[in-house]
Protein backbone atom coordinates (compact mmCIF):
# COMPACT_ATOMS: atom_id res chain seq x y z
CA UNK A 1 0.00 0.00 0.00
CA UNK A 2 2.89 2.32 -0.47
CA UNK A 3 1.87 5.42 -2.39
CA UNK A 4 4.85 7.30 -3.77
CA UNK A 5 3.53 10.75 -4.58
CA UNK A 6 6.03 13.50 -4.12
CA UNK A 7 3.86 16.20 -5.68
CA UNK A 8 2.76 17.33 -2.27
CA UNK A 9 4.87 17.45 0.87
CA UNK A 10 2.05 17.42 3.35
CA UNK A 11 -1.18 19.18 4.21
CA UNK A 12 -1.68 22.03 1.78
CA UNK A 13 -5.19 23.01 2.83
CA UNK A 14 -7.50 22.57 5.85
CA UNK A 15 -9.86 20.53 3.69
CA UNK A 16 -7.09 18.05 2.84
CA UNK A 17 -6.11 17.76 6.47
CA UNK A 18 -9.70 17.18 7.58
CA UNK A 19 -10.24 14.59 4.85
CA UNK A 20 -7.11 12.71 5.84
CA UNK A 21 -7.97 12.72 9.55
CA UNK A 22 -11.46 11.33 8.89
CA UNK A 23 -10.41 8.73 6.31
CA UNK A 24 -7.44 7.67 8.46
CA UNK A 25 -9.76 7.07 11.41
CA UNK A 26 -12.17 5.13 9.22
CA UNK A 27 -9.28 2.97 7.96
CA UNK A 28 -8.32 2.18 11.56
CA UNK A 29 -11.94 1.34 12.41
CA UNK A 30 -12.20 -0.92 9.35
CA UNK A 31 -9.07 -2.80 10.41
CA UNK A 32 -10.18 -3.32 14.03
CA UNK A 33 -13.66 -4.45 12.90
CA UNK A 34 -12.57 -8.04 12.58
CA UNK A 35 -14.25 -11.04 10.97
CA UNK A 36 -14.63 -12.81 14.34
CA UNK A 37 -17.06 -10.18 15.58
CA UNK A 38 -19.72 -11.38 13.16
CA UNK A 39 -19.25 -15.11 13.74
CA UNK A 40 -17.66 -15.74 17.14
CA UNK A 41 -18.41 -13.11 19.78
CA UNK A 42 -22.01 -14.12 20.57
CA UNK A 43 -20.99 -17.74 21.06
CA UNK A 44 -18.14 -16.82 23.39
CA UNK A 45 -20.27 -14.37 25.36
CA UNK A 46 -23.24 -16.73 25.76
CA UNK A 47 -21.10 -19.70 26.85
CA UNK A 48 -18.93 -17.77 29.31
CA UNK A 49 -21.39 -16.08 31.60
CA UNK A 50 -23.64 -14.12 29.24
CA UNK A 51 -23.90 -10.52 30.38
CA UNK A 52 -21.33 -11.19 33.12
CA UNK A 53 -18.74 -11.91 30.40
CA UNK A 54 -18.76 -8.20 29.50
CA UNK A 55 -17.03 -7.41 32.82
CA UNK A 56 -13.72 -9.22 32.05
CA UNK A 57 -14.08 -8.31 28.38
CA UNK A 58 -14.20 -4.55 28.96
CA UNK A 59 -11.56 -4.78 31.68
CA UNK A 60 -9.28 -6.48 29.15
CA UNK A 61 -10.02 -3.78 26.59
CA UNK A 62 -9.32 -0.79 28.82
CA UNK A 63 -6.49 -2.27 30.91
CA UNK A 64 -4.62 -4.03 28.11
CA UNK A 65 -5.96 -3.27 24.63
CA UNK A 66 -6.25 0.53 24.90
CA UNK A 67 -2.69 1.13 26.16
CA UNK A 68 -1.34 -1.49 23.75
CA UNK A 69 -3.10 0.13 20.79
CA UNK A 70 -2.01 3.61 21.84
CA UNK A 71 1.62 2.77 22.52
CA UNK A 72 2.07 0.76 19.33
CA UNK A 73 0.68 3.63 17.27
CA UNK A 74 2.99 6.02 19.15
CA UNK A 75 5.96 3.84 18.21
CA UNK A 76 5.02 3.94 14.54
CA UNK A 77 4.27 7.67 14.57
CA UNK A 78 7.48 8.72 16.25
CA UNK A 79 9.80 6.42 14.33
CA UNK A 80 7.94 6.54 10.98
CA UNK A 81 9.04 2.97 10.41
CA UNK A 82 7.48 -0.49 10.34
CA UNK A 83 7.61 -3.05 13.16
CA UNK A 84 11.23 -4.12 12.49
CA UNK A 85 12.98 -0.80 11.91
CA UNK A 86 10.97 0.96 14.61
CA UNK A 87 12.41 -1.32 17.28
CA UNK A 88 15.83 -0.97 15.70
CA UNK A 89 15.53 2.75 16.47
CA UNK A 90 14.07 2.37 19.95
CA UNK A 91 16.45 -0.33 21.20
CA UNK A 92 18.26 -2.60 18.76
CA UNK A 93 18.43 -5.42 21.31
CA UNK A 94 14.64 -5.68 21.06
CA UNK A 95 14.65 -5.75 17.27
CA UNK A 96 13.67 -9.40 17.51
CA UNK A 97 10.21 -8.16 18.47
CA UNK A 98 9.83 -6.87 14.93
CA UNK A 99 10.89 -10.16 13.38
CA UNK A 100 8.58 -12.04 15.74
CA UNK A 101 5.68 -9.81 14.68
CA UNK A 102 6.36 -10.43 11.02
CA UNK A 103 6.45 -14.17 11.72
CA UNK A 104 3.07 -14.10 13.48
CA UNK A 105 1.60 -12.02 10.65
CA UNK A 106 2.62 -14.62 8.08
CA UNK A 107 1.41 -17.37 10.42
CA UNK A 108 -2.00 -15.67 10.81
CA UNK A 109 -2.40 -15.14 7.07
CA UNK A 110 -1.84 -18.86 6.47
CA UNK A 111 -5.12 -19.74 8.22
CA UNK A 112 -7.09 -16.47 8.09
CA UNK A 113 -7.32 -16.01 4.32
CA UNK A 114 -8.28 -19.64 3.50
CA UNK A 115 -11.03 -19.48 6.14
CA UNK A 116 -12.82 -16.99 3.90
CA UNK A 117 -13.37 -19.84 1.45
CA UNK A 118 -16.25 -20.99 3.70
CA UNK A 119 -18.54 -17.98 3.07
CA UNK A 120 -17.38 -17.84 -0.54
CA UNK A 121 -18.47 -21.46 -0.97
CA UNK A 122 -21.98 -20.61 0.21
CA UNK A 123 -22.12 -17.53 -2.02
CA UNK A 124 -20.88 -19.29 -5.16
CA UNK A 125 -22.21 -22.83 -4.79
CA UNK A 126 -25.01 -22.55 -2.27
CA UNK A 127 -26.90 -19.88 -4.19
CA UNK A 128 -25.74 -20.65 -7.73
CA UNK A 129 -28.72 -22.84 -8.63
CA UNK A 130 -31.34 -20.16 -8.09
CA UNK A 131 -33.84 -22.80 -6.94
CA UNK A 132 -36.52 -22.17 -4.35
CA UNK A 133 -35.09 -24.97 -2.19
CA UNK A 134 -31.58 -25.44 -0.86
CA UNK A 135 -29.53 -28.61 -0.53
CA UNK A 136 -28.73 -27.82 3.09
CA UNK A 137 -32.41 -28.10 4.07
CA UNK A 138 -32.72 -31.75 2.98
CA UNK A 139 -31.48 -35.07 4.35
CA UNK A 140 -31.83 -36.85 0.99
CA UNK A 141 -28.42 -35.87 -0.37
CA UNK A 142 -25.55 -38.27 -0.96
CA UNK A 143 -23.49 -36.78 1.87
CA UNK A 144 -26.19 -37.10 4.56
CA UNK A 145 -25.94 -39.71 7.32
CA UNK A 146 -28.51 -41.72 9.22
CA UNK A 147 -28.37 -39.17 12.01
CA UNK A 148 -29.74 -36.40 9.82
CA UNK A 149 -33.18 -35.23 10.98
CA UNK A 150 -35.45 -32.64 9.35
CA UNK A 151 -38.68 -33.20 11.27
CA UNK A 152 -38.72 -30.70 14.13
CA UNK A 153 -41.06 -32.77 16.30
CA UNK A 154 -38.70 -35.75 16.18
CA UNK A 155 -35.65 -33.51 16.55
CA UNK A 156 -37.00 -31.93 19.73
CA UNK A 157 -36.91 -35.34 21.47
CA UNK A 158 -33.22 -35.83 20.68
CA UNK A 159 -29.99 -34.07 21.52
CA UNK A 160 -28.47 -32.13 18.64
CA UNK A 161 -24.90 -33.21 18.11
CA UNK A 162 -22.29 -30.77 19.32
CA UNK A 163 -19.73 -29.08 17.08
CA UNK A 164 -17.86 -31.09 14.52
CA UNK A 165 -14.78 -31.89 16.60
CA UNK A 166 -16.94 -34.19 18.77
CA UNK A 167 -18.26 -36.24 15.85
CA UNK A 168 -15.50 -38.72 14.99
CA UNK A 169 -17.82 -41.67 14.25
CA UNK A 170 -20.76 -39.93 12.63
CA UNK A 171 -20.31 -41.69 9.27
CA UNK A 172 -20.22 -45.20 10.63
CA UNK A 173 -23.90 -45.82 9.95
CA UNK A 174 -24.96 -45.65 13.61
CA UNK A 175 -28.74 -45.45 13.95
CA UNK A 176 -30.16 -42.20 15.29
CA UNK A 177 -32.67 -43.97 17.53
CA UNK A 178 -30.02 -46.03 19.31
CA UNK A 179 -27.66 -43.12 19.88
CA UNK A 180 -30.33 -40.52 20.66
CA UNK A 181 -28.12 -37.95 19.00
CA UNK A 182 -29.15 -36.10 15.86
CA UNK A 183 -27.73 -33.67 13.37
CA UNK A 184 -29.53 -31.25 11.12
CA UNK A 185 -29.11 -31.19 7.33
CA UNK A 186 -27.54 -27.72 7.66
CA UNK A 187 -24.83 -29.07 9.96
CA UNK A 188 -24.16 -32.04 7.70
CA UNK A 189 -24.04 -29.81 4.63
CA UNK A 190 -21.20 -27.86 6.18
CA UNK A 191 -19.44 -30.94 7.56
CA UNK A 192 -19.71 -33.36 4.68
CA UNK A 193 -20.41 -31.22 1.64
CA UNK A 194 -18.33 -28.09 2.28
CA UNK A 195 -15.50 -29.51 4.42
CA UNK A 196 -15.81 -33.26 3.68
CA UNK A 197 -14.59 -33.37 7.25
CA UNK A 198 -12.37 -36.11 8.66
CA UNK A 199 -11.59 -36.13 12.40
CA UNK A 200 -7.90 -36.98 12.13
CA UNK A 201 -5.16 -36.46 9.61
CA UNK A 202 -5.13 -33.99 6.73
CA UNK A 203 -6.87 -35.86 3.94
CA UNK A 204 -7.31 -34.62 0.39
CA UNK A 205 -7.59 -31.12 -0.95
CA UNK A 206 -11.07 -29.66 -1.40
CA UNK A 207 -10.98 -28.06 -4.87
CA UNK A 208 -13.88 -25.71 -4.12
CA UNK A 209 -12.24 -24.44 -0.93
CA UNK A 210 -8.92 -24.11 -2.71
CA UNK A 211 -10.59 -21.96 -5.37
CA UNK A 212 -12.23 -19.89 -2.63
CA UNK A 213 -8.86 -19.41 -0.96
CA UNK A 214 -7.40 -18.21 -4.28
CA UNK A 215 -10.24 -15.69 -4.65
CA UNK A 216 -9.72 -14.46 -1.08
CA UNK A 217 -5.99 -14.03 -1.67
CA UNK A 218 -6.76 -12.16 -4.87
CA UNK A 219 -9.04 -9.75 -2.99
CA UNK A 220 -6.44 -9.17 -0.28
CA UNK A 221 -3.70 -8.60 -2.84
CA UNK A 222 -5.96 -6.19 -4.73
CA UNK A 223 -6.46 -4.14 -1.57
CA UNK A 224 -2.68 -3.99 -1.12
CA UNK A 225 -2.01 -2.99 -4.74
CA UNK A 226 -4.57 -0.19 -4.62
CA UNK A 227 -2.50 1.55 -1.98
CA UNK A 228 -3.18 3.00 1.44
CA UNK A 229 -4.64 6.17 -0.07
CA UNK A 230 -7.37 4.14 -1.81
CA UNK A 231 -7.80 1.90 1.24
CA UNK A 232 -8.61 4.98 3.32
CA UNK A 233 -11.44 5.80 0.90
CA UNK A 234 -12.67 2.21 0.74
CA UNK A 235 -12.76 2.20 4.54
CA UNK A 236 -15.73 4.56 4.39
CA UNK A 237 -17.70 1.89 2.57
CA UNK A 238 -16.47 -0.92 4.83
CA UNK A 239 -17.37 0.82 8.09
CA UNK A 240 -20.69 2.19 6.84
CA UNK A 241 -21.58 -1.21 5.36
CA UNK A 242 -20.89 -2.89 8.71
CA UNK A 243 -23.03 -0.36 10.55
CA UNK A 244 -25.82 -0.36 7.97
CA UNK A 245 -26.08 -4.13 7.56
CA UNK A 246 -25.87 -4.77 11.30
CA UNK A 247 -28.59 -2.23 12.16
CA UNK A 248 -30.81 -3.48 9.33
CA UNK A 249 -30.48 -7.09 10.45
CA UNK A 250 -31.13 -6.19 14.09
CA UNK A 251 -34.33 -4.41 13.03
CA UNK A 252 -35.34 -7.33 10.83
CA UNK A 253 -34.64 -9.83 13.62
CA UNK A 254 -36.97 -7.86 15.90
CA UNK A 255 -39.79 -8.49 13.43
CA UNK A 256 -39.53 -12.29 13.86
CA UNK A 257 -41.32 -14.24 16.55
CA UNK A 258 -39.54 -15.21 19.76
CA UNK A 259 -36.30 -13.34 19.06
CA UNK A 260 -36.47 -12.24 22.69
CA UNK A 261 -35.56 -15.81 23.66
CA UNK A 262 -32.19 -15.38 21.98
CA UNK A 263 -31.68 -11.93 23.50
CA UNK A 264 -32.46 -13.21 26.99
CA UNK A 265 -30.13 -16.16 26.64
CA UNK A 266 -27.31 -13.88 25.50
CA UNK A 267 -27.57 -11.25 28.23
CA UNK A 268 -28.56 -13.53 31.14
CA UNK A 269 -25.72 -12.90 33.58
CA UNK A 270 -24.15 -15.93 35.22
CA UNK A 271 -21.79 -14.29 37.68
CA UNK A 272 -20.62 -17.67 38.96
CA UNK A 273 -18.62 -18.03 35.74
CA UNK A 274 -16.47 -15.08 36.83
CA UNK A 275 -14.90 -17.38 39.44
CA UNK A 276 -13.48 -19.53 36.63
CA UNK A 277 -10.09 -18.57 35.21
CA UNK A 278 -11.16 -19.74 31.75
CA UNK A 279 -13.75 -16.95 31.54
CA UNK A 280 -11.09 -14.29 32.12
CA UNK A 281 -8.49 -15.57 29.71
CA UNK A 282 -11.17 -16.23 27.08
CA UNK A 283 -12.13 -12.55 27.33
CA UNK A 284 -8.47 -11.64 26.97
CA UNK A 285 -8.03 -13.94 23.97
CA UNK A 286 -11.06 -12.45 22.23
CA UNK A 287 -9.77 -8.91 22.78
CA UNK A 288 -6.20 -9.71 21.70
CA UNK A 289 -7.31 -11.45 18.50
CA UNK A 290 -9.79 -8.73 17.56
CA UNK A 291 -7.23 -5.92 17.69
CA UNK A 292 -4.18 -7.92 16.49
CA UNK A 293 -2.20 -6.65 19.46
CA UNK A 294 1.58 -6.94 19.12
CA UNK A 295 1.25 -7.94 15.45
CA UNK A 296 2.91 -4.76 14.17
CA UNK A 297 -0.17 -3.57 12.26
CA UNK A 298 -0.86 -0.76 14.71
CA UNK A 299 2.77 0.38 14.36
CA UNK A 300 2.13 0.47 10.62
CA UNK A 301 -0.96 2.62 11.13
CA UNK A 302 0.99 4.94 13.42
CA UNK A 303 3.66 5.40 10.76
CA UNK A 304 0.93 6.41 8.28
CA UNK A 305 -0.42 9.22 10.45
CA UNK A 306 0.67 12.23 8.37
CA UNK A 307 -1.84 14.60 9.96
CA UNK A 308 0.23 14.68 13.16
CA UNK A 309 -2.86 14.24 15.33
CA UNK A 310 -3.06 13.03 18.89
CA UNK A 311 -2.75 9.27 18.51
CA UNK A 312 -4.49 8.60 21.81
CA UNK A 313 -7.84 9.76 20.43
CA UNK A 314 -7.37 7.64 17.30
CA UNK A 315 -6.74 4.59 19.47
CA UNK A 316 -9.62 5.38 21.83
CA UNK A 317 -12.11 5.73 18.97
CA UNK A 318 -11.07 2.35 17.55
CA UNK A 319 -11.14 0.65 20.95
CA UNK A 320 -14.64 1.96 21.70
CA UNK A 321 -16.12 1.30 18.24
CA UNK A 322 -15.07 -2.32 17.90
CA UNK A 323 -16.79 -3.68 21.07
CA UNK A 324 -19.98 -1.86 20.09
CA UNK A 325 -19.93 -3.69 16.76
CA UNK A 326 -19.31 -6.99 18.57
CA UNK A 327 -22.24 -6.47 20.92
CA UNK A 328 -24.55 -5.33 18.12
CA UNK A 329 -23.63 -8.38 16.01
CA UNK A 330 -24.12 -10.57 19.07
CA UNK A 331 -27.66 -9.25 19.58
CA UNK A 332 -28.46 -9.55 15.90
CA UNK A 333 -27.33 -13.16 15.62
CA UNK A 334 -28.86 -14.14 18.98
CA UNK A 335 -32.20 -12.74 17.83
CA UNK A 336 -32.14 -14.94 14.76
CA UNK A 337 -31.06 -17.92 16.90
CA UNK A 338 -34.08 -17.38 19.14
CA UNK A 339 -36.40 -17.53 16.12
CA UNK A 340 -34.59 -20.58 14.71
CA UNK A 341 -34.65 -22.41 18.05
CA UNK A 342 -38.39 -21.81 18.39
CA UNK A 343 -39.07 -23.11 14.89
CA UNK A 344 -36.81 -26.13 15.41
CA UNK A 345 -38.32 -26.78 18.87
CA UNK A 346 -34.89 -27.00 20.46
CA UNK A 347 -33.21 -24.89 23.17
CA UNK A 348 -30.98 -22.00 22.10
CA UNK A 349 -27.92 -23.52 23.77
CA UNK A 350 -28.11 -26.58 21.50
CA UNK A 351 -27.60 -24.25 18.54
CA UNK A 352 -24.87 -22.25 20.24
CA UNK A 353 -22.90 -25.44 20.83
CA UNK A 354 -22.03 -25.37 17.14
CA UNK A 355 -19.43 -22.84 18.22
CA UNK A 356 -17.70 -20.21 16.08
CA UNK A 357 -19.12 -21.75 12.89
CA UNK A 358 -22.71 -20.75 13.65
CA UNK A 359 -22.79 -18.74 10.45
CA UNK A 360 -22.46 -21.91 8.39
CA UNK A 361 -24.04 -24.71 10.42
CA UNK A 362 -27.01 -22.84 11.95
CA UNK A 363 -27.78 -19.61 10.08
CA UNK A 364 -28.79 -21.41 6.84
CA UNK A 365 -31.77 -22.75 8.83
CA UNK A 366 -33.40 -19.37 8.15
CA UNK A 367 -34.33 -20.64 4.70
CA UNK A 368 -36.69 -23.18 6.29
CA UNK A 369 -39.27 -20.72 7.59
CA UNK A 370 -38.51 -17.35 6.01
CA UNK A 371 -39.41 -16.03 2.60
CA UNK A 372 -36.86 -17.66 0.29
CA UNK A 373 -35.87 -14.46 -1.50
CA UNK A 374 -35.45 -12.53 1.74
CA UNK A 375 -33.47 -15.35 3.37
CA UNK A 376 -31.25 -15.53 0.30
CA UNK A 377 -30.52 -11.81 0.46
CA UNK A 378 -29.79 -11.90 4.20
CA UNK A 379 -27.37 -14.81 3.92
CA UNK A 380 -25.59 -13.36 0.90
CA UNK A 381 -25.16 -10.02 2.66
CA UNK A 382 -23.80 -11.72 5.77
CA UNK A 383 -21.30 -13.79 3.83
CA UNK A 384 -20.23 -10.83 1.70
CA UNK A 385 -19.71 -8.86 4.91
CA UNK A 386 -17.48 -11.61 6.31
CA UNK A 387 -15.42 -11.74 3.11
CA UNK A 388 -15.13 -7.95 3.01
CA UNK A 389 -13.95 -7.68 6.60
CA UNK A 390 -11.58 -10.60 6.19
CA UNK A 391 -10.08 -9.22 2.98
CA UNK A 392 -9.52 -5.73 4.39
CA UNK A 393 -7.89 -7.08 7.57
CA UNK A 394 -5.77 -9.56 5.60
CA UNK A 395 -4.59 -6.76 3.32
CA UNK A 396 -3.28 -4.77 6.29
CA UNK A 397 -1.57 -7.86 7.69
CA UNK A 398 0.08 -8.60 4.34
CA UNK A 399 1.08 -4.97 3.79
CA UNK A 400 2.54 -4.62 7.29
CA UNK A 401 4.61 -7.81 6.98
CA UNK A 402 5.96 -7.19 3.48
CA UNK A 403 6.68 -3.51 4.13
CA UNK A 404 8.60 -4.41 7.27
CA UNK A 405 10.68 -7.01 5.44
CA UNK A 406 11.47 -4.75 2.45
CA UNK A 407 12.20 -1.80 4.73
CA UNK A 408 14.85 -3.86 6.52
CA UNK A 409 16.61 -4.68 3.23
CA UNK A 410 19.14 -2.41 1.47
CA UNK A 411 17.52 0.53 -0.30
CA UNK A 412 18.25 -0.87 -3.77
CA UNK A 413 15.55 -3.50 -3.18
CA UNK A 414 12.85 -1.04 -2.17
CA UNK A 415 11.74 -0.47 -5.76
CA UNK A 416 10.81 -4.15 -6.05
CA UNK A 417 8.36 -4.12 -3.16
CA UNK A 418 5.49 -5.30 -5.36
CA UNK A 419 7.51 -8.40 -6.28
CA UNK A 420 8.03 -9.24 -2.61
CA UNK A 421 4.28 -8.84 -2.00
CA UNK A 422 3.49 -11.18 -4.87
CA UNK A 423 6.05 -13.79 -3.81
CA UNK A 424 4.91 -13.73 -0.18
CA UNK A 425 1.26 -14.03 -1.29
CA UNK A 426 2.00 -17.07 -3.47
CA UNK A 427 4.09 -18.79 -0.79
CA UNK A 428 1.49 -18.17 1.93
CA UNK A 429 -1.26 -19.36 -0.41
CA UNK A 430 0.73 -22.59 -0.78
CA UNK A 431 0.97 -23.09 2.99
CA UNK A 432 -2.71 -22.18 3.33
CA UNK A 433 -3.65 -25.08 1.09
CA UNK A 434 -3.41 -27.20 4.25
CA UNK A 435 -6.46 -25.40 5.62
CA UNK A 436 -8.47 -26.31 2.51
CA UNK A 437 -7.99 -30.04 3.05
CA UNK A 438 -10.52 -32.40 4.61
CA UNK A 439 -8.80 -32.21 7.98
CA UNK A 440 -7.82 -28.57 7.64
CA UNK A 441 -10.37 -27.40 10.19
CA UNK A 442 -8.45 -29.09 13.02
CA UNK A 443 -5.31 -27.24 11.95
CA UNK A 444 -7.31 -24.00 11.68
CA UNK A 445 -8.50 -24.29 15.30
CA UNK A 446 -5.01 -25.07 16.64
CA UNK A 447 -3.41 -22.22 14.71
CA UNK A 448 -6.06 -19.77 15.94
CA UNK A 449 -5.30 -20.49 19.59
CA UNK A 450 -1.55 -20.52 19.01
CA UNK A 451 -1.77 -17.15 17.25
CA UNK A 452 -3.45 -15.67 20.31
CA UNK A 453 -0.75 -17.16 22.54
CA UNK A 454 2.12 -15.77 20.44
CA UNK A 455 0.52 -12.32 20.21
CA UNK A 456 0.09 -12.25 23.98
CA UNK A 457 3.68 -13.34 24.50
CA UNK A 458 4.96 -10.64 22.14
CA UNK A 459 2.70 -8.10 23.82
CA UNK A 460 4.09 -8.94 27.25
CA UNK A 461 7.66 -8.75 26.00
CA UNK A 462 6.90 -5.50 24.19
CA UNK A 463 5.52 -3.83 27.31
CA UNK A 464 8.55 -5.00 29.25
CA UNK A 465 10.80 -3.55 26.54
CA UNK A 466 9.01 -0.19 26.61
CA UNK A 467 9.22 -0.06 30.38
CA UNK A 468 12.94 -0.75 30.16
CA UNK A 469 13.36 2.01 27.56
CA UNK A 470 11.46 4.51 29.72
CA UNK A 471 13.71 3.71 32.67
CA UNK A 472 16.82 4.14 30.53
CA UNK A 473 15.61 7.49 29.18
CA UNK A 474 14.67 8.82 32.59
CA UNK A 475 18.02 7.72 33.96
CA UNK A 476 19.72 9.72 31.20
CA UNK A 477 17.38 12.69 31.85
CA UNK A 478 16.26 12.45 28.24
CA UNK A 479 13.63 14.96 27.15
CA UNK A 480 12.28 12.38 24.69
CA UNK A 481 11.28 10.15 27.61
CA UNK A 482 9.28 12.99 29.14
CA UNK A 483 7.34 13.42 25.88
CA UNK A 484 6.84 9.70 25.39
CA UNK A 485 5.55 9.30 28.94
CA UNK A 486 3.57 12.53 29.00
CA UNK A 487 0.44 10.72 30.07
CA UNK A 488 1.04 9.71 33.68
CA UNK A 489 -0.99 6.51 33.35
CA UNK A 490 1.43 4.94 30.86
CA UNK A 491 3.80 3.51 33.46
CA UNK A 492 0.90 2.13 35.52
CA UNK A 493 -0.62 0.65 32.38
CA UNK A 494 2.67 -1.00 31.52
CA UNK A 495 3.00 -2.69 34.90
CA UNK A 496 -0.64 -3.83 34.99
CA UNK A 497 -0.54 -5.09 31.43
CA UNK A 498 2.58 -7.19 31.98
CA UNK A 499 0.98 -8.83 35.01
CA UNK A 500 -2.34 -9.47 33.27
CA UNK A 501 -0.79 -10.81 30.07
CA UNK A 502 1.61 -13.04 31.99
CA UNK A 503 -1.31 -14.68 33.82
CA UNK A 504 -3.19 -14.99 30.54
CA UNK A 505 -0.25 -16.70 28.83
CA UNK A 506 -0.01 -19.24 31.64
CA UNK A 507 -3.68 -20.24 31.34
CA UNK A 508 -3.72 -20.22 27.55
CA UNK A 509 -0.59 -22.37 27.36
CA UNK A 510 -2.23 -24.93 29.63
CA UNK A 511 -5.34 -24.95 27.44
CA UNK A 512 -3.39 -25.39 24.20
CA UNK A 513 -1.36 -28.25 25.67
CA UNK A 514 -4.62 -29.91 26.68
CA UNK A 515 -6.11 -29.31 23.23
CA UNK A 516 -3.12 -30.63 21.31
CA UNK A 517 -2.78 -33.69 23.53
CA UNK A 518 -6.35 -34.79 22.77
CA UNK A 519 -6.88 -37.86 20.65
CA UNK A 520 -7.26 -37.61 16.90
CA UNK A 521 -4.76 -34.78 16.38
CA UNK A 522 -2.37 -35.32 13.50
CA UNK A 523 1.34 -34.68 13.96
CA UNK A 524 1.18 -31.69 11.60
CA UNK A 525 -1.66 -30.12 13.59
CA UNK A 526 0.53 -30.32 16.69
CA UNK A 527 3.92 -29.36 15.26
CA UNK A 528 2.99 -26.42 13.01
CA UNK A 529 1.44 -24.19 15.72
CA UNK A 530 4.16 -24.91 18.26
CA UNK A 531 6.87 -24.30 15.67
CA UNK A 532 5.58 -20.72 15.39
CA UNK A 533 5.66 -20.16 19.15
CA UNK A 534 9.09 -21.70 19.68
CA UNK A 535 10.43 -19.90 16.60
CA UNK A 536 9.27 -16.56 18.02
CA UNK A 537 11.07 -17.16 21.31
CA UNK A 538 14.25 -18.22 19.52
CA UNK A 539 14.16 -15.11 17.29
CA UNK A 540 13.90 -12.79 20.30
CA UNK A 541 16.88 -14.42 22.02
CA UNK A 542 19.10 -14.73 18.94
CA UNK A 543 18.58 -11.12 17.82
CA UNK A 544 19.20 -9.78 21.32
CA UNK A 545 22.45 -11.74 21.61
CA UNK A 546 23.51 -10.68 18.10
CA UNK A 547 22.95 -6.97 18.84
CA UNK A 548 24.86 -7.20 22.12
CA UNK A 549 27.78 -8.89 20.36
CA UNK A 550 27.64 -6.45 17.42
CA UNK A 551 27.78 -3.40 19.68
CA UNK A 552 30.26 -5.07 22.03
CA UNK A 553 28.21 -3.58 24.82
CA UNK A 554 26.06 -5.49 27.26
CA UNK A 555 23.94 -2.63 28.60
CA UNK A 556 24.10 0.82 26.99
CA UNK A 557 24.10 0.85 23.17
CA UNK A 558 21.80 -2.12 22.47
CA UNK A 559 19.19 -0.75 24.88
CA UNK A 560 19.30 2.99 24.10
CA UNK A 561 16.95 4.80 21.67
CA UNK A 562 18.56 6.49 18.70
CA UNK A 563 18.78 10.28 18.54
CA UNK A 564 16.72 10.68 15.35
CA UNK A 565 13.25 9.88 16.68
CA UNK A 566 12.11 13.47 16.03
CA UNK A 567 10.16 14.02 19.21
CA UNK A 568 10.20 17.73 18.46
CA UNK A 569 7.38 17.47 15.92
CA UNK A 570 4.75 18.52 18.43
CA UNK A 571 3.23 15.04 18.60
CA UNK A 572 0.79 15.93 21.34
CA UNK A 573 0.02 19.48 20.28
CA UNK A 574 -0.80 18.69 16.66
CA UNK A 575 1.78 21.16 15.33
CA UNK A 576 3.56 20.37 12.10
CA UNK A 577 7.31 20.25 11.64
CA UNK A 578 8.97 20.16 8.24
CA UNK A 579 11.78 17.97 9.53
CA UNK A 580 9.25 15.29 10.36
CA UNK A 581 8.23 14.88 6.72
CA UNK A 582 11.70 15.45 5.31
CA UNK A 583 13.02 12.18 6.72
CA UNK A 584 10.39 10.15 4.85
CA UNK A 585 9.83 11.85 1.52
CA UNK A 586 8.93 8.53 -0.14
CA UNK A 587 6.06 7.77 2.21
CA UNK A 588 2.43 8.39 1.35
CA UNK A 589 1.34 12.01 1.04
CA UNK A 590 -2.03 13.34 2.00
CA UNK A 591 -3.62 13.81 -1.41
Amino acid sequence: MADHDSSDSGLQAPVQRAEFIISYQFALLAFTTFIGQTSRFQYIMATHGGGAFLIPYFLAIFLVILPATYLEMVIGHLTQRGPIRSWDKLASAFKGLGYGKVLILFFTLIYLVPSMSYPLYYIIYGFATGNETFAWNSCSNSWNTQRCVVNTTFLSRLSISRNLVTLPAIKNGVCVQSQQVATTPEIEYFLYRVLEYIPSGIGNLRPELLAGSAIAWGLSYLFVCLGFRVYRRVAYFIVLAVIGITISLVIFALQLNNTNIGFQYLIAANFARLREAKTWWTAMAEAVQTYFIASGCLIYFGSRNKANTNTFWNALAAVVFSPLVSIACGFMISGFLGAIATHMQVPVNSLLEQGPLLMYSVFPMLTRFMNVSMARVILILLYILIVLLGSSSSAILLETATTAVVEDLPSKYHHYEWIFRLVFSVVLFGFGMLITTQGGYNLFINMTFTSSLVQSFLGTFQFFALFFIFVRCFARRSWSAVLLAKHSLIILWLVLTVIVLAAFIAHLTYYIITLLSSTGQSLLCILMPWACFIGTVVILLVVAIYEIVRHRDLVIKPFTPSDDLHFEVGFYSGQKSSTFYAINDTREQLV
